[in-house]
């Protein structure tokens, strides 16, 4: 089963205008006090052994836009003060207030979760559900952040607002602002999932084959600037070598013209 094109919304052509995010605008977006005590960069070590999870639907926010990429509500929020990131948070992890767009595009690691929330919103009427999977450890290498929602509600000391001692986050992560097209592994259909005991199986082995073809991009760029440098390296030495038979050829001109000063 191949993945599904990003459905184009109406927001596109605005969301357009956002540069890609990159690690100057993380570093910039970040810097403040807060981030000197308890750093929100991109950790150095790759911690996932499996994609990221994320339903929605025509009504959701943050669907993939025309260019592929998945925009936050609030792309410009900069999270440098221990403020801005427990209010912005507070309003994030309470899923009915839309009161007020936030930074953070959440995902979970639980194929079961995933079960779950569809269920919950199948009884509301919801349908036409999309499913994304996106690849954690390719947004690291980018230093690109992710959150654990759980860990960071409990360091701002956040409330649980449905009051259910953090149930509801356990699995969950947030990326800030922009999850790039290079990380997203593909979307699916859940209509074409939900009758298959194993779909979780097929998004995971999308994600194997995801890891590979970027490790062999980064490769092939690796040995692009080293045969690069080889050459250049090759071109410098060629370069001393012509210069020293022209020393050479020239040594007594050289003497003679040294004897002038």
């Amino acid at each position: 089963m191949d993945p599904k094109p990003p459905i184009t919304t109406t927001r596109g052509q605005y969301i357009m205008e956002y540069p890609i995010l990159n690690q100057q605008t993380v570093r910039d977006q970040l810097s403040g006090d807060e981030e000197n005590r308890h750093s929100w960069k991109a950790p150095s070590e790759l911690p996932f052994r499996g994609p990221l999870l994320r339903v929605w639907n025509r009504n959701s926010g943050s669907r993939p836009e025309e260019d592929g990429r998945m925009i936050a509500r609030d792309q410009n929020m900069c999270l440098g003060s221990s403020q801005s990131r427990r209010e912005s948070l507070s309003i994030h992890v309470d899923h009915g207030n839309w009161s007020k767009g936030t930074p953070y595009i959440s995902f979970t690691n639980s194929e079961t979760r995933i079960e779950e929330l569809i269920q919950k919103w199948s009884k509301k009427g919801r349908k036409d559900f999309m499913l994304t999977a996106i690849n954690p450890n390719i947004r690291i290498r980018k230093g690109l952040p992710i959150l654990d929602v759980t860990a960071e509600m409990n360091r701002y000391e956040i409330e649980d607002p449905y009051g259910r001692e953090g149930e509801y986050y356990k699995d969950e992560y947030v990326c800030l602002w922009q999850v790039t097209t290079d990380e997203i592994i593909g979307h699916w259909e859940w209509n074409e999932l939900k009758y298959d005991l194993d779909w979780y199986q097929k998004i995971y082995g999308a994600y194997i084959k995801h890891n590979t073809s970027e490790i062999d991009k980064e490769d092939g760029a690796s040995i692009k600037s080293k045969a690069a440098n080889s050459k250049e390296d090759d071109i410098n030495e060629l370069g001393k070598n012509f210069s020293l038979i022209s020393i050479d050829e020239t040594d007594s001109e050289v003497v003679e013209n040294s004897a002038l000063d």
